[in-house]
């Protein structure tokens, strides 16, 4: 998950929270401030409800390592004609073990991460998606595409539980050319 992300929706469910909660801003000041004495730390917020989009979030906290992380093993081994395609490092397997949306960064941020894939395929050419998909339908292995993981609403977790022998997250980054366009549908 990046900071991009993590602040972006911090500061849309913010901005959405406090339009219920004013509702039409009458009687209410364009801009206030407060500091609060918290247990160990003086806290200040500053608030200005001009309506100009825009959020400065500061705090500290510790940025997951991937050593933080207790990792199942991987359930899956590739076959060797396959291994070159295919990832299972630690970092490989957090990297697409969710999306980028605010719940994602929390459960991340709190190293929470139950379900890792098993292996991360990363194919260069439509016969290795194929020979991939073949290997992972043979194995009875869940196949997830990726192709950035910006899905927030869970499209590329690969919470598959126990109804599969293992998950394989199929990263589309190399394949980056358009090889066709269809001119009636505008499909590439």
């Amino acid at each position: 998950m990046d900071a991009h992300h993590t602040v972006e929706d911090i500061g849309i469910v913010l901005g959405q929270a406090l339009a219920t909660a004013i509702g039409d801003k009458a009687g209410v000041s364009r801009y206030g401030h407060a500091y609060v004495p918290l247990d160990e730390a003086l806290s200040r917020a500053v608030i200005d409800l001009s309506g100009r989009p825009g959020l400065e979030y500061r705090c500290d906290y510790v940025r997951p390592r991937v050593g933080d992380f207790d990792l199942r093993q991987s359930r899956l081994k590739p076959p060797s004609s396959l291994a070159n395609l295919f990832r299972n490092d630690p970092y490989e397997r957090l990297l697409h073990a969710y999306g980028k949306s605010f719940p994602d960064a929390v459960r991340m941020f709190r190293r929470e991460v139950p379900e890792p894939p098993d292996l991360v395929a990363y194919p260069e050419t439509t016969e290795d998606v194929v020979r991939i998909l073949d290997w992972a339908g043979d194995a009875d292995a869940a196949a997830i595409p990726f192709g950035g993981g910006s899905s927030v609403v869970g499209g590329v977790e690969p919470a598959v539980g126990d109804s599969y022998p293992g998950a394989v997250t199929i990263d589309l980054l190399k394949l980056d050319q358009v090889l066709e366009v269809d001119r009636a549908s505008r499909a590439a």
